[in-house]
């Protein structure tokens, strides 16, 4: 893996972010609760923006407060959100609550931790508190210091840190939240799987091999609902990001509607066909999240599935082509 990682040291301007998850805060200053991208960390994500894009949808997961202050945080939350071009083309802005969970207490110097995977469009973030005016986990304080000592200046307030350095990050911040494993080693290595088309098997890279689509399903395991919390105002759901993997794998770089009229000829900006995982049944209302329940989809095919007058025609269809798809795969 040689993906950066793109750190940022918290100021006061900035702790607006974490307001509405903030129980014992004092700061008041702000009102914003998503996060404030610099088009110089969307440059390193996303290369050359150019002027045509002013939005780009991503994955994302991160963990869902502390639950109590002396324990670590189990609970990962994944969702897809938008970062937006915001007026004055300068800054860029993630959408949402920046963290969410009732007992998160982030403040002025804590260090944000965020990690953007291209191929499966999907960004990441941790946050480690410095503790020293406010609650913390045992031991969170020893790894703050470690961090900020391989930070190095303790004049900036923004890192773009590449190679053994942000390996050896990733592994301070997974051996001190293990439920962080999942999302920050999306993949073993930074390889992209091959997405080829089905007709050339020949031309799949290994992570593009049938194999690798069974062995994600046996690490998957068997459908099952998933499971929800809901509040007052929200629903949030524990998603697996093998099962995305998965099915983009088995697509071969397709849609996968057998009645696709046609995929964008353009990609995405790291290469690879442009193709939106959609839960065929929703998982507000119980679906699973196993690829069994998923497809790739074009925008236009995604696109008529959700907001189309015949949706209900195409979730009947595309449960079957993914059911189908999903039993070949594994008998390949």
């Amino acid at each position: 893996m040689n993906r950066p990682l793109i750190v940022r040291s918290l100021r006061k301007s900035n702790l607006g972010w974490f307001l509405q998850t903030r129980t014992s805060v004092g700061e008041a200053a702000g009102r914003e609760r998503a996060i404030n991208i610099n088009k110089e960390v969307m440059a390193v994500w996303f290369g050359d923006l150019g002027t045509h894009q002013s939005e780009f949808l991503v994955h994302t997961s991160y963990l869902s407060g502390f639950g109590l202050p002396d324990r670590r945080p189990v609970e990962v939350v994944s969702d897809t959100r938008t970062i937006r071009l915001q007026g004055g083309r300068k800054n860029w802005r993630l959408a949402g609550d920046a963290v969410r969970g009732r007992y998160y207490d982030v403040r002025q110097g804590d260090l944000l931790f965020m990690d953007y995977a291209p191929y499966e469009q999907h960004l990441s973030w941790v946050v480690v508190r410095r503790g020293a005016d406010g609650p913390c986990i045992p031991g969170e304080p020893d790894l703050y210091n470690a961090l900020t000592h391989q930070l190095g200046d303790a004049k900036e307030s923004m890192w773009t840190i590449e190679g053994a350095g942000a390996e050896a990050m990733r592994e301070a911040l997974v051996d001190f939240f293990p439920a962080v494993r999942d999302y920050f080693y999306l993949s073993e290595t930074n390889q992209r799987p091959d997405l080829t088309r089905p007709e050339d098997p020949d031309s799949r890279s290994d992570h593009g091999r049938p194999s690798a689509y069974k062995d994600l399903s046996m690490a998957i395991g068997d459908p099952s609902p998933v499971s929800r919390r809901t509040g007052t105002s929200e629903t949030t759901f524990q998603r697996s990001s093998l099962v995305r993997k998965a099915v983009l794998i088995r697509s071969g770089g397709r849609c996968e509607n057998r009645e696709c009229s046609g995929m964008p000829r353009d990609t995405t900006r790291s290469g690879q066909p442009i193709l939106e995982v959609d839960h065929i049944l929703d998982l507000g209302l119980g679906g699973p999240d196993h690829p069994e329940n998923a497809i790739a989809l074009c925008p236009n095919c995604h696109a008529m599935k959700t907001r189309g007058s015949r949706s209900d025609h195409w979730r009947e269809e595309f449960l079957a082509i993914a059911k189908a798809a999903h039993s070949h795969a594994l008998q390949q």
